[in-house]
C-alpha cells in the first residue's frame, strides 16, 4: 500500500459501500462501490495531504511551463504569431488543463518531452551541440517519468545522428543519445 491509496480508501468511504485496496507490491489500485463517484473524488480533492498540494503544485508549474515551450517552439517555426496561437490552443486543451491541476506526472513528463523538443529545434537553428546535449537530459527524464514521452529521445537520436549539419566524430554524435539514457536510468522507479 501507499499513503495515497490509503487517503483515497478513506476519502472514499464516506460516499461509498465499501472502499479497499487490492493489487500487490509497492502500489496497487483502489475500488469503491458508490452510487457518487463524483462525491468520493470531491471528498479526496477537497481534504489534500501537503503532499498533494505540493505535487498539485509542481503539476501547475509544468503545464504553465508546457505552454512557454509549445509557444517558443511554434514561434520559431511560424513566427510570434503562430506561437501565440499554439500556446493558446494548447492552453484550452481540455486534458493538459485537468492533468495541471491534479497531482499526476503526466503533466511534469509533457513538459520535459516539450522541452526537449524546443531545445532540439535551437541546437538546429542555432548550431549548438550543446543545446543538443541538454535535449537529450531532457527527453531521459521525460521517459524516465512516463514511459509514452520515449519518443522526444528518437527524436533527439536523430537530429544528433542525422540532422547535424558538421561532421562529428561517434562520440560526440552518440553524447545526446548517452545522456537521455543515463537521465531515463536516472528517474525510473522501476530500475530500484
Amino acid at each position: 500500500s501507499t499513503s495515497k491509496l490509503d487517503i483515497l480508501c478513506e476519502a472514499a468511504r464516506e460516499h461509498a459501500y465499501g472502499a479497499k485496496l487490492t493489487g500487490s507490491g509497492g502500489g496497487g489500485s483502489m475500488i469503491a462501490l458508490t452510487d457518487t463517484p463524483e462525491a468520493c473524488a470531491a471528498a479526496y480533492l477537497a481534504d489534500p495531504t501537503p503532499w498533494d498540494v505540493a505535487a498539485r503544485a509542481l503539476a501547475g508549474v509544468a503545464g504553465g511551463l508546457s505552454l512557454l515551450l509549445v509557444y517558443r517552439g511554434a514561434a520559431r517555426v511560424g513566427g510570434p504569431p503562430a506561437g501565440w496561437v499554439a500556446a493558446a490552443l494548447a492552453g484550452v486543451q481540455p486534458l493538459l488543463v485537468r492533468e495541471a491541476h491534479t497531482a499526476k506526472l503526466d503533466t511534469v513528463a509533457l513538459c520535459l518531452a516539450l522541452a526537449a523538443l524546443e531545445r532540439v529545434g535551437a541546437a538546429l537553428s542555432q548550431g549548438s551541440y550543446g543545446t543538443l546535449a541538454w535535449a537529450g537530459v531532457a527527453a531521459g527524464l521525460a521517459a524516465g517519468t512516463h514511459y509514452v514521452m520515449a519518443p522526444a529521445g528518437a527524436v533527439v537520436a536523430a537530429a544528433a545522428c542525422f540532422a547535424w549539419p558538421v561532421p562529428l566524430r561517434f562520440r560526440r554524435r552518440i553524447l545526446p543519445v548517452a545522456l537521455a539514457a543515463a537521465a531515463f536510468l536516472f528517474v525510473n522507479p522501476f530500475l530500484v
